[in-house]
């Protein structure tokens, strides 16, 4: 393995919450007259970085309702729904085995820091991580800044660094840090998009240790 460091995104790399997110956002566009998220293909086709955008192309008038608010009154129904999602499959196998490797493993997320640790609590899986970091707010707009300056505070070599995620944007901050990228087509976006990045693309984590070997 070439890797030392492995940097984790959380939602939808780890945390398997893609049925919730659809929930959650139906409920916001049926409150605004909208057309709801028909299935997990169509929202991996529409999400994105930064999240307004994303709403944007649901089609929310922010002249109506601020994106600031519409924001808010997501992040409260994800909060009462997250209990819902569980791990992805292979999670806990993976973070062991790389664990065992010597691989020192951080998560890296575009959620805001307290709302992150508070959707990672119910499992057994913080002490696989050296740092959770997370971001000051609930608008998820990048974690590019925040995912630089952890990189130079630790010292990282870029050459021996691995960032593991679900979206263009994880590819976009790995790139930013010098890194290298791994994306899975089971969470927030669609294998098309993640392969136009030039990538590996995995279909979830079961081989990812046999890529890494």
């Amino acid at each position: 393995m070439n890797y030392d460091t492995i940097v984790w995104d959380w939602n939808g790399t780890l945390f398997d919450d893609v049925a919730v997110c659809i929930d959650v956002m139906n409920g916001l566009l049926a409150e605004q007259g909208l057309p709801s998220i028909p299935d997990a293909e169509t929202y991996r086709s529409l999400f994105c970085f930064p999240v307004i955008r994303y709403y944007e192309r649901l089609g929310f008038d922010f002249s109506k309702t601020p994106f600031e608010a519409l924001a808010r009154d997501y992040v409260a129904g994800y909060a009462a729904a997250q209990h819902r999602a569980g791990l992805c499959p292979d999670v806990l196998d993976t973070l062991d085995a790389l664990q065992n490797r010597g691989v020192r493993q951080a998560v890296l997320s575009a959620g805001e820091q307290s709302s992150l640790r508070a959707q990672m609590a119910p499992f057994p899986i913080a002490s696989y991580f050296s740092d959770i970091l997370g971001v000051s707010d609930h608008y998820g707009r990048s974690k590019r800044d925040r995912a630089v300056a952890w990189a130079a505070e630790q010292g990282l070599d870029p050459r021996r660094t691995l960032f593991i995620g679900d979206t263009v944007h994880d590819f976009e901050v790995a790139s930013a840090c010098g890194a290298d990228c791994i994306l899975a087509t089971t969470g927030h976006q669609s294998g098309a998009l993640l392969r136009a990045t030039g990538a590996p693309v995995l279909h979830g984590l079961r081989g990812l240790m046999d890529y890494l070997s």
